[in-house]
């Protein structure tokens, strides 16, 4: 196709100028008329019916070309989006979720309420399928135990983890040395002397005392020496070596496990498809 060019108005001095300068009042002088011949009309203004089986490139109310191309099909002038209709690509919304639906084309309408046409409706929208997940590369991720490898679109992860007793302490049971008694018969005030090694002298006047309430003296038997060697040990239950409760009066609670992140939106394509004048 050829372009119908208007040529400048030269000023006197134009010989004299060097070709650079020439140059320069040319280009800048040169306009091109309203339509190119074979097929494309530039205009801010819609083309006439007449114009409707060539394409429109549309100027700014300024004149500048406004680097779209339009055709008219099925009684709309429509420019092809880049980006294919509901397709891959996700970018990052940092504003509020209305304003998505007027972004880079979009007239405004809310998709939810009223789906896009190919012509009409919102451009984007909002991925809700990262709502309160952050993206991920797919592959193995360093570090994790057991080994984890996410693959595409998988959903993965919790907010909050409950750990198993064996991921925070060892359950632990403790026993107390009681040792033997000095004293003789009948008397239960345990002194203990864990100091002295056996064999114990006096051995006939040692006596270990096997207490069967909190006081000693109720329901207490008393052990001969003789009979029994070593220290006397008492096994208490299963203990949190952390807290120091008792294991069977605990119940383990969730905590958070969300990294730090940054509240934004992640937006896709729509159904629609063209930009419109």
């Amino acid at each position: 196709m050829s372009l119908s060019l208007i040529p400048p108005t030269l000023p006197s001095d134009f010989c004299t100028l060097s070709t650079q300068e020439q140059t320069n009042l040319l280009l800048a002088g040169t306009q091109v008329t309203d339509s190119v011949e074979g097929g494309i009309v530039f205009s801010t203004d819609e083309p006439g019916v007449d114009d409707r089986d060539k394409a429109w490139g549309l100027l700014n109310p300024d004149g500048s070309y406004s680097g779209k191309i339009f055709t008219y099909d099925d009684g709309n002038w429509g420019s092809q989006h880049p980006y294919a209709v509901s397709g891959d690509v996700r970018l990052i919304w940092t504003g509020i979720e209305a304003d998505v639906w007027s972004f880079d084309g979009g007239d405004g309408v809310d998709p939810a309420i009223t789906a896009p046409t190919a012509f009409t409706g919102a451009m984007w929208e909002v991925d809700t399928v990262f709502a309160g997940r952050s993206p991920m590369g797919v592959g193995a991720i360093s570090g994790a135990s057991p080994a984890k490898n996410i693959t595409l679109n998988e959903s993965y992860g919790q907010g909050s983890v409950t750990l198993l007793d064996d991921q925070v302490f060892s359950a632990k049971s403790h026993k107390h040395v009681f040792g033997r008694t000095w004293n003789t018969t009948g008397d239960t005030s345990l002194n203990t002397f864990g100091a002295t090694s056996p064999p114990f002298p006096d051995a006939a006047n040692l006596y270990g005392w096997s207490v069967g309430s909190d006081a000693e003296s109720s329901a207490s038997v008393q052990l001969s020496s003789s009979s029994i060697s070593g220290y006397y040990l008492i096994t208490s239950e299963a203990y949190n070596s952390v807290t120091g409760e008792a294991v069977a009066l605990e119940t383990n609670q969730p905590h958070q496990n969300v990294h730090p992140v940054v509240g934004v939106y992640l937006i896709k394509r729509t159904a629609r498809q063209y930009y419109t004048p």
